[in-house]
This record gives structure tokens, sequence and C-alpha cells, in this order.
């Protein structure tokens, strides 16, 4: 008798437990069916944001269509009506703050010494050799393939749009006739030689990391 009862008691235990179990799996399915499709999607955009931070910057198409790509936050980038063509200052990323966007009739003399450009042509930049102190490796990264030109600006440099000791990159794309050029520029302070002194009190920082992240968000039209 007391074998018969002790095995129906644990027959009771084993199926009041798989109840409960039944009962959470249910809970936990319904909580997700209630969970409004916004806030799902929210999250997966924030968990996307948090893996690749470009996921999170804004995207901008030059005017002409002729490429597009993703703007860190806390730059100020500006755009040229009429022309394939973009030029950045202010190129210190500053997370949560969304970049602005201006825009411009056409690039003048001024904006000759920037930071950062990007710019469609059919025309290659004959400039890019051996003569003008340029060292070249092949680039790729993500979908793209192309250039890399590298140099650094002696210090007794006394030539237009650039200073001495600037360390320049450009980068090269090719798609069917057209070529993309992307340019960074790291300024040294050189006191009144630079155009930048009155607001400059160091050397820029490197940040071909950021550039090249930017880079692999560009798509070429």
């Amino acid at each position: 008798m007391n074998k018969r009862f002790g095995f129906v008691s644990l027959i009771l235990v084993l199926v009041i437990a798989v109840g409960i179990m039944a009962w959470k799996v249910l809970l936990s399915d319904t909580d997700v069916a209630n969970t409004p499709k916004t806030a799902r999607v929210t999250n997966q955009a924030n968990d996307a944001s948090d893996t690749d931070p470009s996921a999170g910057w804004q995207r901008i198409t030059s005017s002409q269509n002729g490429f597009s790509l993703r703007v860190p936050d806390g730059w100020v980038i500006t755009t040229y009506n009429g022309d394939d063509q973009i030029r950045s200052n202010d190129i210190d990323y500053i997370k949560g703050k969304p970049a602005v966007i201006e825009e411009a009739a056409y690039p003048y003399s001024g904006d000759a010494s920037i930071r950062f450009g990007l710019y469609k042509t059919i025309q290659i930049d004959s400039n890019l050799n051996a003569e003008y102190s340029w060292d070249q490796t092949n680039f790729s990264i993500g979908n793209l393939r192309g250039t890399k030109y590298t140099r650094v600006i002696s210090s007794d440099w006394e030539g237009c749009c650039t200073y001495p000791n600037t360390e320049e990159f450009i980068y090269e794309f090719k798609k069917g006739e057209s070529i993309i050029y992307v340019t960074y520029n790291i300024y040294k302070y050189n006191g009144t030689r630079n155009q930048f002194s009155d607001s400059m009190t160091h050397d820029d920082d490197n940040q071909t990391a950021l550039i090249e992240k930017v880079i692999s968000t560009l798509e070429i039209n």
C-alpha cells in the first residue's frame, strides 16, 4: 500500500512540474506577442548600432546622385548643388550628436584646405605618383577595391593649398568610367602658417580608422 501511494505521489509531482513549465513557456510567448512591433524594431536597431556604430549614422547622397555614404555623429558636412562632392573640416566623432548637413552653391578657393573631402570625376589625378612623393598601396574595405595614396608634406614646404608636415591620404575607387577620390588631411600646428592657427592649439588627431569606417559605407552609383 505504501509503495503504491509513493508511486502515485511521484506521478502527481511530475505532472505538476510539467504543468508549471508549460505555463511559463505560454506566458513568455504571450509577452513577445504583446510587445509592440515598433519596440522590437527599435531594440533591433539599437543592437545593430551597438555592434556597428555606423548603422545609426545619417546617410546622405550627393546632389547629382553620384554616391552616398553615412556621416558620423558630430560631423558637419557641406554638399554642393550641381556637383558630386562633399567636404568637411569638422570631423570629430561625438556619439549621439546628429551630423549637420549644410548646402552651398559650389566650392570656392577657401575650401581648398579641408580635412575630409569626397568627389566623383572622370579625370584621373595624374599627380598621384612618386614624383610628387606619393606612396601607394592596394586598399580594400567592404565591397570596395581601390588604391590608397599617402605622403607627408615636408617641413620647409612653401606652396599653396597645403601646409608643412601635413599627413595626406587619398583613396581612389573606380567604377566604369567614373572615379571616386576620398581625401583626408591630418594638419599639424604650424603657427601663422596654418589657416586653422586661430582655432588650433595642437596637432590634429589621427582618425584614419574613423575615415576608413566612413569609406566602408560608401555606395557609388
